[in-house]
């Protein structure tokens, strides 16, 4: 079933002023597109070149102009470069994003159409992993890079928001957070300069260590993690259409896989391991010394 996203393309072109420039990739093309994450209320629009972080949460009460139908979340890397054609169409600002699969149909109410393929959210970096908790300290013994935080600006007036910024270091990770003030629902991140020279940019968006969750004490159908939560296996209730909600470590909407009794996240078949000797009493064929990902039978 197919997805619908209505935004005014203007803020799309805004996201980009945090993307990387498209012939400067670093070591992710993705960097120069932008993280779409939809769900029935919302649509959240992140974007990066690894030096700044912009996260832009829209819902019906910030909209401008967002509009979305769809029955699960939904998410896509969308290559909002190649649909400047329709952004800079100032006739015509209201942008329909016809979604399924990766395939993204971008239209005006002109009936003017653009077809793109996006890319599987799995290629984006965590970024939710980068963003520091809530303490924070006055910036001293650090300088800004000024294009940096004009970059913030920028995002600003393309909003046809004031460009008025607060910023809080965190010692901790070493990053600043950025606020807008007239703006709520953004959040942005940058990386700051240490006095004796540029300090090196954190690991943002690189992707981290691949993370499984081990269990023990299985029974067949669920087990305890290292924590002493417990998993169990599910499928997706075909009557009610429910889904417990994507997988808490790659973010993958999924219809079957483990869900926690304890607190509600869900993770799918390949982020769920266990040691091979319980797997072995459990009657699986395994070689022995190994960890394997737990699937449906």
């Amino acid at each position: 079933m197919s997805s619908t996203v209505s935004i005014y393309g203007h803020v799309l072109a805004a996201m980009l002023c945090f993307a990387a420039e498209p012939k400067n990739y670093f070591t992710q093309p993705v960097l120069s597109d932008v993280l779409m994450e939809i769900t029935p209320e919302s649509l959240r629009l992140v974007a990066t070149d690894t030096h700044v972080l912009g996260v832009l949460h829209l819902t019906a009460m910030n909209s401008y102009g967002m509009d979305v139908a769809c029955v699960e979340p939904v998410s896509l890397i969308l290559p909002v470069n190649a649909l400047k054609p329709l952004i800079s169409d100032k006739r015509d600002p209201m942008l329909c994003l016809t979604i399924d699969g990766l395939q993204v149909t971008a239209s005006n109410t002109s009936g003017v159409c653009i077809p793109v393929m996006g890319r599987d959210a799995a290629e984006y970096p965590d970024y939710h992993r980068v963003i520091p908790g809530q303490a924070s300290q006055a910036i001293t013994g650090f300088s800004v890079d000024a294009a940096l935080v004009a970059r913030f600006s920028a995002f600003a007036k393309a909003l046809r928001e004031e460009p008025k910024l607060s910023l809080r270091f965190h010692a901790e990770t070493r990053v600043i957070s950025v606020y807008l003030k007239n703006l709520s629902s953004f959040y942005g991140l940058l990386a700051p300069h240490k006095d004796d020279g540029p300090t090196a940019l954190p690991a943002w968006l690189t992707p981290a260590e691949p993370h499984v969750i081990r269990l023990h004490a299985f029974d067949g159908f669920s087990g305890l993690d290292e924590e002493g939560k417990t998993w169990t296996m599910f499928t997706r209730d075909e009557q009610t259409e429910r889904t417990p909600g994507p997988c808490a470590i790659c973010r993958q909407v999924i219809t079957t896989g483990w869900l926690c009794l304890d607190d509600g996240k869900a993770a799918c078949n390949t982020h769920i391991t266990m040691p091979v000797a319980e797997l072995v009493n459990s009657g699986s064929t395994a070689i022995p010394g190994e960890e394997v990902p737990i699937t449906h039978q």
